[in-house]
C-alpha cells in the first residue's frame, strides 16, 4: 500500500459523521452522474420559499473545502435562490467507485409522487383551513392543480381511479370527477386512458350533455307554444316532410302558417355555429293535409320506395355515420384547439415549423387570408394579425427569434384550423392531412375521426407523454 492510499486511510477512519449549516457558494460540486443540474424555475423558487429540506451529502476534501456528493440540484439552487445556508451531512470522503454507485442509487430508486397522492396532500391541506390559492402559494403548484385535485378528491370514483391509475393525471382525475354520475361516462373515460383518447372522451362527454341539456330546454320551450315535438322520421318516412321543402307562397312554408294544421309538429337536431340544437318543423302528414313538395319536379334522390333493401340499409348507415362523425369532429374541434393553443406558448420553435411555414407562403398564401383565419389565430396566439392589431407588431417586435418563429407558426397553423370543418373527414384533403399530421408528430393526439381526415390507415399508437408536475417533488 502507497504512503498516499495510508494517508487516506487514516483520514477516513478518523473522520465523523457531522451535520452542518454551510454556505452553498463554498460548496464545490464533486463527480456526479447527473450531467445538467435542469433546474426549473419551479423548483428553485421552492427552495428560496422553503428552503433545503433534505441535507446534501458532503465530505471535506484535504483542503478543508466541503464536497458534494448527493445533492447538486438543492446546492446550485440554493445559490440563484440566494441562500445563505443549506444544511450538509458531512462523512468520510468515499471511493470514487462507491461515490458513483450510490449516486446512481439515490436517483433510480427515488419515486416522485403520483397525481393522487399530490391530490391527497392538497385535500389534507385544505382540513387544516388553507384556501385553495393559499396552498397554491405555499407548494408552488398552480392554482388550476391545486383546483382540479380538490374537486378529484371529492369524488369517490375518481378518487378510486386515482389509487388504481397510476398514470392518471389531477387533471383527468378532475374530468372523472365532472361526470361520476354515470358509471357508464366513467367507464368510457377510464377505458380511453390506456388508449390516449382520455380528453377527447372527456370533451365527447361534455358536448354529448351539453346537447341534451340543450334539448330539454328547447322541447319544453316547443312544447309550451303548442307545439308537438316527434323524434326525428326515419330516413325512408316519406310522410312526413320539412315546411323548408313544401310548397308556400314564398319558397317553403312558413311555421307559423302552418301551426294550424293537424300535421304541424318538429323535430330537434344539432345545430350550427353557436347553437348547440336547433327545431326543424315538419308536417306530420303533408300529402293528407294538401301539401305539395317544392322539389318534387327537380329532385333526383331516389325515393325509399325505389330502393333495395340493402340500398335503404346502405343510406341508414351512412346517414348514422354522417351525424356520429360531425359531432366527432365537433368534439375533436374543442380538444385540438385547446393542445393548439397550450403548444403555442413556447418560446422556441419546434422541429418541422420552419418547413410547415415554407409550405403555407409557398402553397396556401390564398388561404392565409381565408375566412376565419384571424379569429382563429386569435384563440392560438392572443393576436388577430394585420394592420388593425397594433399588439401583434408589438409581440413580433420584442419577440426573440424562436419566439418570433412560433408566432408566424401559429398564424399558418391558424389558417389551416380555419379551413377545417365537419367537412373534413369525408374525403382526405392535402392540407389538412398535413396540417393534423403536423400536430401528431409534435405530440397530440389524434382522435379517430381526425385519423379518417388525416388519411391514417392503420391507427396510430401513441403513449402520451405524461406532464410535468407544477410544483416540487418529494425528492429535492
Amino acid at each position: 500500500m502507497t504512503t498516499q492510499d495510508e494517508t487516506r486511510q487514516n483520514t477516513t477512519q478518523a473522520v465523523s459523521p457531522e451535520l452542518v449549516e454551510v454556505d452553498p457558494t463554498t460548496v464545490q460540486i464533486g463527480t456526479n452522474v447527473r450531467l445538467d443540474a435542469r433546474l426549473d424555475k419551479a423548483f428553485v423558487a421552492s427552495i428560496k420559499a422553503r428552503g433545503v429540506l433534505l441535507p446534501i451529502r458532503a465530505y471535506r476534501n484535504a483542503d478543508g473545502v466541503i464536497v458534494a456528493v448527493d445533492g447538486q440540484r438543492r446546492t446550485l439552487a440554493a445559490v440563484e435562490a440566494g441562500l445563505a445556508s443549506i444544511p450538509a451531512y458531512v462523512s468520510a470522503s468515499p471511493e470514487d467507485a462507491e461515490r458513483i454507485v450510490d449516486q446512481l442509487a439515490a436517483n433510480d430508486h427515488r419515486a416522485a409522487l403520483t397525481a393522487g397522492e399530490h391530490a391527497a396532500a392538497f385535500e389534507q391541506l385544505a382540513g387544516f383551513g388553507l384556501s385553495a390559492a393559499q396552498i397554491a402559494k405555499r407548494t408552488g403548484h398552480k392554482r388550476a392543480q391545486v383546483d382540479a385535485g380538490l374537486v378529484a378528491v371529492a369524488s369517490e370514483q375518481a378518487r378510486d381511479a386515482l389509487s388504481k391509475h397510476v398514470d392518471l393525471t389531477i387533471d383527468q382525475a378532475a374530468g372523472l370527477a365532472e361526470v361520476d354520475d354515470d358509471p357508464d361516462d366513467v367507464a368510457r373515460l377510464l377505458d380511453a386512458l390506456p388508449r390516449g383518447q382520455f380528453e377527447h372522451e372527456l370533451q365527447r362527454i361534455r358536448d354529448g350533455r351539453a346537447e341534451a341539456q340543450a334539448r330539454a330546454l328547447l322541447t319544453d320551450t316547443l312544447t309550451a307554444a303548442g307545439v308537438t315535438v316527434i323524434d326525428r322520421p326515419g330516413y325512408d318516412d316519406r310522410s312526413y316532410a320539412q315546411l323548408s321543402h313544401l310548397k308556400g307562397d314564398k319558397g317553403g312554408i312558413d311555421p307559423t302558417e302552418h301551426a294550424q294544421c293537424p300535421g304541424h309538429a318538429a323535430y330537434i337536431v344539432r345545430g350550427y355555429g353557436d347553437d348547440l340544437v336547433e327545431s326543424v318543423y315538419v308536417c306530420t302528414n303533408w300529402r293528407k293535409h294538401g301539401h305539395q313538395d317544392r322539389y318534387a319536379s327537380t329532385s333526383s334522390k331516389p325515393k325509399a320506395a325505389d330502393m333495395t333493401e340493402s340500398e335503404r340499409e346502405a343510406a341508414k348507415a351512412e346517414r348514422r355515420d354522417v351525424i356520429e362523425s360531425n359531432k366527432a369532429w365537433k368534439s375533436a374541434e374543442t380538444v385540438r384547439r385547446q393542445w393548439v393553443t397550450k403548444f403555442l406558448t413556447r418560446k422556441t420553435a419546434p422541429k418541422g415549423a420552419a418547413a410547415f411555414i415554407a409550405t403555407a407562403l409557398f402553397y396556401n398564401t390564398q388561404g392565409l387570408n381565408g375566412h376565419g383565419v384571424e379569429s382563429v389565430a386569435e384563440t392560438f396566439t392572443g393576436h388577430r394579425g394585420g394592420y388593425a392589431d397594433a399588439t401583434a407588431q408589438s409581440a413580433i417586435d420584442k419577440a426573440t427569434e424562436g419566439r418570433a418563429t412560433v408566432l408566424a407558426l401559429g398564424y399558418a397553423l391558424a389558417a389551416a384550423e380555419a379551413a377545417t370543418g365537419t367537412h373534413s373527414w369525408r374525403e382526405v384533403n392535402k392540407r389538412t392531412a398535413s396540417y393534423l399530421t403536423f400536430l401528431a408528430d409534435q405530440g397530440y393526439t389524434l382522435s379517430p375521426v381526425e385519423e379518417r381526415a388525416a388519411g391514417v390507415k392503420k391507427k396510430r399508437t401513441r403513449t402520451a407523454k405524461p406532464q410535468a408536475d407544477d410544483g416540487q417533488s418529494d425528492a429535492q
